[in-house]
């Protein structure tokens, strides 16, 4: 019975990873702007953050009794979408920050292989 509940709040949660998708791109050029450590430090905090969150709102839904042997209660049930929310938001950022991690670069400089040298080599008629 607590899936079928919850099912709202899983649309809901879809609904806003939909609308927030531009967000996204814009978070990552943002965050591109910081320093890497601080974008490290935000993206540990932003992942702690919700699992903290999830625990937490588990935590107080069965404390405060929204959830009982029929299933949710109407509060425990606009909680799970409410934490669900938070903890969504929380993943998108850290998501971001840590694309923003991956995707930059140290130097826009060409780089060689390790095996450049061993493929001139082999091209100039070289044995390895």
């Amino acid at each position: 019975m607590v899936w079928l509940q919850t099912l709202p709040a899983f649309g809901l949660w879809l609904i806003y990873i939909f609308a927030r998708r531009r967000w996204m791109e814009s978070s990552r050029q943002r965050y591109a702007a910081r320093t890497r450590l601080w974008r490290i430090g935000a993206m540990l905090g932003t992942l702690f953050g919700s699992l903290a969150a999830i625990l937490a709102g588990a935590w107080a839904i069965g404390r405060l009794g929204w959830m009982t042997e029929a299933g949710l209660t109407a509060a425990g049930m606009a909680a799970v979408a409410a934490i669900g929310l938070v903890f969504v938001h929380l993943q998108m950022s850290a998501t971001a920050l840590t694309l923003s991690l991956a995707l930059e670069r140290e130097t826009a400089a060409a780089v060689p292989t390790s095996n450049s040298g061993l493929q001139a080599k082999e091209s100039e008629g070289g044995q390895s």
